[in-house]
């Protein structure tokens, strides 16, 4: 069973720029089933992603215009790609650098070099790179306000939270409730998905925005059982906030052999 972790953890820890498959992977956390326009965009996003370059978005169009001309000429039949683009592609044409919201926190926090040369880093790696930058702040112990940008993003989770009332009874009489549901599907309704920039980005945002914003509010101490593993590198959820290393089995055996190996070094004639 899926838990609310799981979409934060899941994100910080399978890169897109590894393989942007694993984008396929953070919204298996969030969907059972997944609309079939999301389907699209994300298969979009990962072929062009594969391509690391801006000008793969012209022979795509072109192809798919050789392929069915008249189905092209339907808008919504290109918004599924467009959005995609968009969310691989959407610095181009010096948007990163002179637009951006993010384009100084991010380049510092992330790193000027991320953002050069042939092989930089798309949006959505982007997205990606400064939200592990905040959790491993926050594993750091910074207070909350402290973090850079940290602020904004946990707002971005309030756009999928919605209320209603309702009544119900008891022994004691009948009174009001007040249910808190997610507007999971939303974006995919009504034809509205990309319909201003990034629209994919902010979709995606304020699913990891709820993900570790209701995890961090269950109960205190929650915080500090958000871990990086000392030999993997990969982010956890330790059941003890003094364990420095994941439950693999393998971190487990690397631990224990560098454990022994400081013993024999300290102690040679009680371990050799």
């Amino acid at each position: 069973m899926t838990q609310i972790q799981d979409t934060f953890l899941t994100y910080a820890n399978r890169l897109f720029k590894d393989d942007p498959a694993h984008l396929k992977k953070v919204f298996d956390t969030i969907y059972v089933s997944k609309p079939n326009i999301l389907k699209g965009i994300i298969q979009r996003i990962i072929a062009l992603a594969k391509y690391r370059n801006p000008s793969c978005i012209n022979e795509f169009l072109s192809m798919a215009e050789k392929e069915d001309p008249e189905k092209f000429k339907d808008p919504f039949f290109r918004k599924p790609f467009d959005v995609a683009a968009e969310a691989i592609y959407g610095y181009r044409d010096e948007y990163c650098k002179n637009k951006c919201f993010w384009r100084s926190l991010r380049r510092q926090k992330i790193g000027e070099s991320f953002f050069e040369g042939s092989d930089r880093i798309n949006c959505l790696e982007c997205d990606q790179l400064f939200f592990i930058k905040m959790l491993s702040e926050i594993i750091e112990g910074k207070e909350y306000s402290e973090i850079e940008g940290f602020e904004d993003f946990l707002a971005a989770g309030c756009g999928l939270i919605k209320h209603r009332w309702n009544i119900t009874s008891d022994s004691h009489g009948e009174k009001l409730e007040d249910i808190e549901y997610l507007k999971q599907k939303s974006f995919f309704s009504g034809g509205r998905y990309g319909n201003f920039k990034f629209a994919f980005q902010d979709y995606l945002n304020k699913y990891i925005s709820y993900s570790i914003g209701e995890y961090l509010l269950k109960k205190d101490g929650n915080r500090k059982r958000i871990k990086k593993c000392m030999i993997c590198g990969v982010f956890f959820i330790a059941t003890d906030s003094k364990r420095e290393k994941c439950y693999d089995g393998e971190c487990k055996r690397i631990y224990e052999r560098e454990k022994k190996r400081k013993q024999r070094e300290k102690e040679p004639e009680i371990y050799c």
